[in-house]
């Protein structure tokens, strides 16, 4: 009975432990430590035993995220399926490296670096559906987020397993010391961010600058609507504005050119469903005084969008006032190769019209926008980042966030526009990374027999 109480809480404690560290709670330092207890209990016990300890984390997590316990005002209209979707997605990554870390006979260096490089091709898997990866939580990191300027998301995320990892591996006591010590550090840096983060929430919405640029979030849609609400943003004149996806029809495109070409108007950007047959395309485009921009259609359509509508293909930048201005749209963010596209195409800013199924709390609403923040470090470029009920967002080109709106909220914002900055590694080298972990394999030498756990 003992051994039985003592693995419920394991599970009970990673379950919660990684529900808290990921965006919208905000524990970041936890992602450090999350699976220890769930790599405890899994220790030596074979695939399947492994495997079902992994299920019993995320069931844990998932409904963890759907409880009233959160900082942030509760979404009381959104559907719990989300939520388990998301913790399926990253039940599957856990259930899996735990089942294969359960067949593990010895624990060497080699076994746990390999080990964290078997976590991050697993996380791969999730990008048929939608991406679950450990990184999420140190989305405001700034050390994390200098890694991914270099390695990309995949990197952190190694860091992630590699720490939880690391309880198991064979240290000397100076070296488990140093060890420690390192992880710490880093972990309360990013506490410190995640901190700085969420604190953004409640700074002042509108802030006066030589070359401010706006948001909206609303899930209000039609031209008429979110130009009364984007009034306030006339108090600082910014160059131009980006509102949620799919907020105008066809049937707003004059409207917004009027605006834009009225005296004190402003270019918008925003996403729209063409007349493309036999399915339309999800496009943006920036709507100014010289007219409606080329648009770009969405790459990545999101769950039943794909069957809904035509994906596109390519990139697309377009000059506004003195910026080139990449589009993309919501679940393109996902996609590091697809924002690179972007950027390579010339863009120094990204905006990123998007529109996220409402979860119970914004938890979907946090994860998704906790890659944005990645998006700009790994690319060296600011994004602007519009949503229709929580978590829109303004990241700078070191992917550290300047201005966030909290869930449930409507209404908008305004941040100077930061400037890019050099060309990042990752910029340069794409997903390099993804081939060492390959390559890092060769480092876990899989054993024929298993240890008994003691």
């Amino acid at each position: 009975m003992a051994k039985v109480l003592a693995g419920f809480l394991a599970i009970v404690l990673s379950g919660v432990a990684l529900a808290l560290s990921l965006p919208l709670f905000g524990w970041s330092l936890l992602g450090f430590v999350c699976l220890v207890p769930a790599l405890w209990l899994a220790r030596g016990v074979g695939f399947l035993r492994g495997f079902l300890v992994g299920v019993g984390v995320a069931v844990m997590a998932a409904w963890i995220s759907t409880s009233p316990w959160q900082p942030e005002p509760a979404l009381v209209d959104g559907t719990f399926n989300w939520n388990y979707v998301a913790f399926f997605l990253f039940g599957t990554v856990i259930s899996l490296f735990l089942g294969i870390f359960a067949e593990v006979k010895a624990f060497t260096w080699r076994t746990v670096l390999g080990l964290a490089c078997v976590g991050i091709l697993l996380e791969g898997i999730t990008f048929i559906r939608m991406p679950a990866q450990m990184a999420l939580s140190q989305f405001a990191n700034p050390a994390a987020l200098a890694l991914a300027s270099v390695t990309g998301i995949w990197g952190v995320s190694w860091l992630m397993w590699l720490a939880n990892l690391a309880w198991f591996a064979p240290l000397a006591s100076r070296q488990r010391w140093v060890a420690g010590a390192t992880l710490a550090a880093l972990a309360l840096w990013g506490q410190w961010g995640t901190v700085q983060a969420h604190a953004r929430m409640h700074e002042a919405r509108l802030v006066r600058s030589h070359a401010p640029i706006g948001l909206v979030q609303t899930p209000q849609v039609g031209a008429d609507a979110l130009l009364e609400l984007q009034a306030p943003l006339a108090s600082v004149a910014p160059r131009w504005v980006v509102w949620p996806e799919v907020s105008v029809t066809t049937f707003d495109h004059d409207s917004l050119r009027d605006f834009a070409r009225s005296e004190n108007g402003w270019p918008i950007v925003t996403s729209y469903l063409d007349d493309h047959q036999p399915r339309p395309h999800n496009a943006a485009a920036v709507f100014s005084k010289s007219g409606t921009s080329r648009p770009y259609h969405k790459r990545h359509p999101f769950g039943d969008e794909a069957k809904l509508v035509t994906a596109g293909t390519t990139a697309q930048v377009v000059a506004v006032k003195s910026e080139n201005v990449g589009l993309n749209i919501c679940f393109d963010s996902c996609f590091p190769w697809t924002m690179r596209d972007t950027v390579r195409e010339g863009a120094e800013v990204i905006a990123l019209p998007t529109l996220d199924p409402v979860s119970p709390n914004g938890f979907i609403q946090a994860g998704h926008a906790a890659f944005t923040p990645f998006r700009s470090a790994e690319l060296g470029v600011p994004i602007v980042r519009s949503e229709a009920t929580a978590w829109s967002m303004v990241t700078d080109a070191s992917g550290q966030i300047t201005g966030l709106l909290p869930t449930g909220h409507e209404g908008v914002l305004a941040r100077p526009l930061p400037a890019a900055r050099r060309t990042t590694v990752y910029r340069v080298l794409g997903d390099w990374f993804v081939g060492a972990a390959l390559l890092g394999l060769l480092l876990f030498i899989p054993t024929a027999r298993r240890t008994p756990k003691s």
